[in-house]
């Protein structure tokens, strides 16, 4: 063989094993192409669900904050129509017709007696609580009624504090719509947190 036939020989062996070599080399970059797509498929796969998971858990959040903003809101609503209630029955009790603010009186004072002896602190301001006022009352009371007005007066606007002794039933406007006020609050309350 001459050395012409041998350099073709070993340059045709050489580009075989050159385009083996590539072949396995493309083989090899292929497999590597594959794995890396499939890396890639489950790195998506797996940020879409935390994308996902972060998106509800954000989504939660800012629900349960719109929740309690409108809890919040629907009580300062409320506490405002409360207070807006109060202060008007508080007016209509103070502004009553004289008649009708006397029967109330009689009702609320006929209920707090207990000995008959008690002595009866008014407003400072009250006018419609009189002599005549406290001779119907005694004269419900029968034997029991004793009762009298005290010298003195408190600083309420309406109603009255029944006294004996050092026990004292107020029965003052204030105190009255205090006390509905607070089983009202506490309705409330009860519905918006059950």
């Amino acid at each position: 063989m001459s050395a012409e036939k041998v350099v073709e020989k070993i340059l045709a062996d050489a580009k075989t094993q050159a385009e083996k070599i590539k072949a396995e080399a493309e083989g090899k970059v292929k497999q590597a192409d594959e794995r890396t797509a499939a890396q890639l498929a489950d790195f998506d796969k797996e940020t879409a669900e935390l994308e996902k998971k972060a998106f509800e858990e954000a989504k939660s959040r800012v629900l349960a904050t719109a929740r309690m903003d409108i809890a919040k809101q629907s009580l300062r609503t409320r506490k405002t129509l409360i207070d807006e209630v109060f202060v008007r029955a508080g007016d209509e009790i103070k502004n009553m017709n004289d008649a009708d603010y006397v029967q109330l009186m009689k009702k609320l004072l006929l209920a707090c007696v207990e000995t008959g002896d008690e002595e009866i602190v008014t407003g400072k301001k009250e006018t419609r609580l009189g002599t005549d006022f406290l001779s119907e009352v005694n004269s419900q009371l029968g034997d029991k009624g004793n009762l009298t007005f005290a010298g003195n007066k408190a600083d309420i606007e309406a109603g009255f504090i029944l006294s004996r002794g050092k026990v004292r039933a107020n029965v003052s406007l204030e105190v009255l719509l205090g006390q509905i006020r607070e089983e009202l609050e506490t309705e409330i309350a009860k519905e918006l947190f059950s």
